[in-house]
């Protein structure tokens, strides 16, 4: 007779396996870049009203994507080359 599994095997063996790759340095730094492209994709959404396309097919469509990302670009940039801003002479 076939002997059925408890009811939460399946959680403990996914938690078994999300531990055993949590640990390892590289784990952290693929969060953080996985984080700057989840950014840009927010961006894309809200700011550049990207969440329902107006645009049919996928020339338009990949064509208007490659706009609203060199647009992120810009804003990224002008973040990255602006001075710091310190919270004392604020």
């Amino acid at each position: 007779m076939h002997r059925a599994l408890p009811h939460r095997w399946h959680i403990i063996r996914i938690d078994w396996a999300a531990a055993r790759s949590t640990r390892h340095a590289g784990y952290g730094i693929s969060q953080r870049k996985h984080k700057l492209i989840e950014e840009c994709f927010g961006w894309i959404k809200t700011v550049g009203l990207f969440r329902q396309t107006r645009h049919r097919g996928a020339a338009r469509v990949g064509w208007c994507f490659t706009f609203l990302g060199a647009a992120y670009n810009l804003v990224r940039m002008r973040r990255l080359l602006a001075p710091p801003v310190y919270a004392a002479n604020a």
